[in-house]
């Protein structure tokens, strides 16, 4: 009964995590995610994969090592190596979930906390490059910001060429991070 409640709320919140991203994905049309990477990486990742491991690892011990016969580490069955890489597996993906959807909430909290400044752009851009992604392609501009004289890097919904005028009103929100909304 504990178990079926905590696969129950587990779910639920990966269900909610999976919907922030979703939402963050599709909100916003040009958006400055240099920014918002590096501060997940250098912020999110390590406490992140660490909280997930430890709490996988406390899981395996209380609700599954008790329910097997054998409660010996060694020697290793099919069924303990099939069960080691299950929560191995388990682990990775709920840590990516977790990540993103912190990537997400960086993105939002930009964007919804505080007053956000409107700016003007109009510039030359300077290089463009095209991701790919599971046949989606996201375009990167790069431009120099006539306003601070900043070199920008944002996704944007449009197609650019290199030498083309961007102009655009976009939003610097709480974080510093340049964006529009769809």
């Amino acid at each position: 009964m504990v178990l079926q409640r905590f696969w129950t709320i587990f779910l639920f919140i990966e269900l909610l995590c999976v919907a922030t991203i979703i939402y963050t994905s599709l909100s916003f049309e040009n958006i400055e995610l240099g920014k918002v990477d590096t501060w997940t990486i250098t912020y999110f990742v390590i406490p992140i994969f660490v909280l997930v491991s430890i709490s996988i690892i406390y899981i395996y011990i209380k609700f599954y090592r008790l329910n097997t016969f054998d409660n010996r580490l060694f020697p290793i069955s099919k069924e303990k190596l099939k069960t080691l890489f299950t929560f191995t597996y388990l682990s990775c993906l709920v840590s990516l979930i977790f990540i993103l959807t912190a990537h997400s909430s960086i993105v939002l909290s930009n964007a919804y906390l505080g007053n956000n400044k409107t700016i003007k752009i109009e510039a030359e851009i300077l290089q463009t490059r095209i991701g790919q992604f599971k046949g989606y392609n996201h375009t990167y501009i790069v431009f120099k910001d006539s306003n601070t004289n900043n070199i920008i890097e944002l996704k944007v919904g449009k197609s650019y060429q290199a030498g083309q005028i961007f102009k655009a009103n976009l939003l610097i929100g709480k974080w510093g991070i340049i964006y529009s909304k769809n």
